[in-house]
């Protein structure tokens, strides 16, 4: 992974554990915390909490799924949004259920609490896996002992040739940084992140209508109001808040 692309994911410290804000480091052991609450799907691995007081973003435990406007190919090569379907599959596992979730990790670029949930006795991530909408995260994954475990999910769903296994899918880790090597090309330089100055609000790649602003500000490089930043902790220090 190139160095710019570990520059604009940066990580951002705040973390908040059933609804309170808690300081938590990059990579600090979590300590086995419970996260409870109201869930609903943001993408395919992705699960927005929602609590009287707050509302906040973790990301699950073991798992990547194919990115929102990510498609895949089916056994004919046909083109099919996996992407999308992977949040519907999340959304029907998910939303309006109350979870209990066991924090694992922090995301050490996003600052994102990584969080293993259950539905009652329903492991959601080996769920996705078994799915066929969600590659077991190696990468992260290794140093934790239901390891084995999500992999033999995984290896099952590619048995059957269910969802990403049916036919020709990219991982979304590839997919990411090609988009990103995409923009840089675009813009010129790896300062991508896009800093809203009216609403203190910032804009990742990552972000919603991140590529609707991202073209209107390269064709109009004077538009007032925006600015750019080449990395998170250089825009959280400025005060923006992250795009929900």
């Amino acid at each position: 992974m190139s160095a710019w692309f570990k520059r604009l994911m940066a990580p951002s410290l705040a973390a908040i554990v059933c609804g309170v804000f808690t300081p938590l480091a990059a990579g600090q052991d979590s300590g086995g915390a419970i996260i409870s609450g109201r869930a609903t799907a943001k993408d395919g691995d992705s699960i927005w909490f929602e609590s009287s007081r707050s509302r906040f973003e973790v990301r699950l435990h073991g798992i990547d799924a194919p990115e929102l406007d990510q498609e895949c190919k089916d056994k004919e090569g046909a083109p099919w949004t996996c992407g999308a379907d992977a949040k519907k599959a999340l959304a029907s596992l998910v939303n309006g259920r109350q979870l209990r979730c066991e924090v694992t990790d922090q995301d050490n670029r996003s600052g994102r609490l990584v969080v293993r949930c259950f539905d009652g006795s329903v492991n959601i991530s080996a769920e996705m896996l078994q799915l066929g909408l969600a590659w077991a995260f190696d990468k992260y994954l290794k140093v934790h002992d239901d390891y084995q475990a999500l992999k033999n999910i995984e290896a099952d769903a590619k048995a059957h040739g269910v969802g990403i296994w049916k036919g020709e899918a990219e991982p979304p880790w590839k997919f990411r940084e090609q988009r990103l090597e995409r923009y840089a090309v675009l813009k010129g330089d790896n300062c991508l992140i896009i800093g809203n100055e009216k609403s203190h609000i910032y804009f990742t790649p990552r972000s919603r209508g991140y590529d609707k602003m991202f073209k209107a500000f390269i064709a109009n490089p004077d538009l007032k109001g925006k600015h750019w930043f080449c990395n998170e902790t250089d825009v959280v220090a400025k005060e923006y808040r992250p795009a929900k």
